[in-house]
């Protein structure tokens, strides 16, 4: 029997499948074979909630979004977000655009229904890791959280755009602490690293514990050799494989103490001359970054060069922000800021502030740069 090419311009006599209906098969069929390069630039220019949308699509695209190594090159191009926690009533998460957000005409906002703003981006998931917990430790997408209700207090793994969460084993830690989240590139593992807060008295030993994400095993690594400055949330910042606090040596001086997640050795680096007037430290832009407030004036320092003396630079300087916070830079060179609980918007040329309207914002919440990702748990897991 002679076999007949099917085209747009000769077609089989079959009502179970409607011309239209047929083109469309064809279609899908064309953007079903896209080499997976292709798809990943694809994946990188759409919206995080039209990407989890894309598993729906057809088997081979949630094949995708669950193979490991395609996520892990789409997490590299991914940009980052805020992550917006609901620290009052509801507990929920939230993914914050805050580059469309800024680029919002006032007018045509409040011309349109006050439905779901497309700026944000709710999130579902384990509701046992969010219900009175607190976020910890942001690194690679996965967040550490701690959560004291209603059971003893418990520390999760969660990846709040698969919804999946690892319960971690309690160490033997009964006071406050610190704590931080971070990955190793060397390896390829993540890890858990905490500390207990100064305490007076002859037992004020403190030990620092480090957990491979997947082991299930707390390993007492030593003794920690500096004091954190800041109260109880000033935990670990993670920047390339490091994790950073400020703290004081034995000697009374104030540096940055970075954590080789890797080696699991503290190491000094140098700090900013105004190192005593610091009490957090911040990533901004990439840099490693300290926020310096002076009667109502932020400036901005950055360590251009890791880890090298004498490279900490003025980025930026902000006026009549003694009432606001720096939350991001935008790729247009504005400044996200928060003032009052409300999103505004700082041009570094004009230096006047612009009010950014944002339907269905939290009235209060806890801010993480956060870069959404699709890596699943068991790809992180390492005994």
């Amino acid at each position: 029997m002679k076999k007949t090419k099917l085209s747009h311009s000769h077609r089989p006599s079959n009502t179970d499948i409607p011309p239209n209906q047929e083109d469309e098969v064809e279609e899908e069929h064309h953007i079903l074979r896209l080499p997976n390069r292709i798809v990943l630039e694809f994946f990188c220019k759409i919206p995080t909630k039209c990407l989890a949308q894309c598993k729906c699509v057809c088997k081979s695209w949630r094949q995708l979004l669950s193979d490991p190594h395609f996520t892990k090159s789409l997490l590299s191009r991914t940009p980052t977000y805020l992550l917006l926690r609901d620290t009052c009533y509801l507990k929920s998460l939230v993914i914050f655009d805050f580059e469309k957000a800024s680029d919002r005409n006032m007018f045509e906002f409040w011309d349109r229904p006050k439905t779901e703003d497309d700026c944000l981006t709710k999130l579902s998931g384990d509701r046992n890791a969010l219900i009175s917990g607190q976020v910890i430790g942001s690194c690679n997408g996965f967040l550490c959280i701690y959560n004291d209700w209603p059971n003893p207090w418990r520390l999760y793994i969660y990846n709040p755009i698969t919804g999946e969460s690892l319960t971690l084993p309690t160490p033997e830690m009964k006071c406050s602490f610190f704590c931080g989240l971070g990955y190793s590139p060397i390896s390829d593992v993540y890890k858990v690293v905490m500390f207990k807060y100064p305490s007076e008295g002859p037992n004020n030993k403190r030990e620092v514990k480090v957990m491979t994400v997947g082991s299930g095993v707390w390993r007492t690594i030593g003794d920690l050799g500096f004091n954190v400055l800041g109260d109880a949330d000033s935990n670990g910042v993670y920047l390339n494989g490091f994790l950073h606090w400020i703290g004081e040596s034995c000697k009374d001086s104030v540096s940055i103490f970075a954590f080789d997640v890797e080696n699991e050795r503290f190491q000094e680096l140098p700090p900013h001359p105004s190192a005593l007037k610091i009490k957090t430290i911040e990533i901004f832009n990439g840099w490693l970054s300290i926020f310096l407030r002076r009667r109502g004036v932020i400036s901005v320092w950055v360590m251009k060069d890791y880890g090298v003396e004498g490279s900490w630079t003025k980025e930026l300087e902000i006026e009549k922000a003694s009432d606001s916070r720096i939350l991001m830079s935008t790729n247009k060179g504005q400044v996200l800021m928060l003032r009052d609980w409300e999103i505004h918007t700082y041009d570094l040329g004009t230096k006047r502030y612009r009010w950014v309207p944002v339907n269905g914002l939290p009235l209060v919440f806890q801010e993480i740069a956060h870069t959404p990702s699709f890596v699943l748990l068991k790809d992180i897991i390492k005994g």
